[in-house]
């Protein structure tokens, strides 16, 4: 693979605005978002943090993708987080990987988001 058109670009989905991101996105054929909060000692700031992070700040950034033309936006998102569709709402797996600031209900937020998002933007989610 020929990575030399890559370009790495930083940015804080939690704390810049869409049309920041725009700027810094613009120019990019394609973007891969794979954020997501991580929890830090205090279990009270999670549920803000997984908010801010895993369902606001990505949907900033697919707005920023739309508005900067980026043509395929690859999401890497967390397995079961649409368990409540599979009924697997009580399993284990989830219920083990939720309770750490409704994770799995935010990033679900952004991947419908990202499903509806408009038929310019070109898509993958992956588990």
């Amino acid at each position: 693979m020929d990575a030399s058109g890559v370009e790495l670009k930083p940015l804080d989905i939690s704390k810049d605005s869409v049309a920041s991101m725009a700027e810094t996105i613009k120019g990019a054929d394609s973007l891969i978002i794979a954020a997501g909060f991580t929890p830090g000692a205090n279990p009270l700031k999670w549920d803000a943090g997984f908010l801010a992070v895993d369902n606001v700040g990505t949907i900033a950034l697919i707005d920023a993708a739309k508005a900067a033309n980026v043509r395929k936006v690859v999401l890497v998102t967390s397995i079961l987080t649409d368990a409540g569709a599979w009924g697997q709402l009580d399993s284990p797996g989830y219920q083990g990987t939720n309770v750490l600031g409704h994770c799995l209900e935010q990033k679900l937020v952004a991947e419908k988001y990202l499903k509806k998002s408009g038929v310019r933007l070109s898509h993958t989610i992956l588990l």
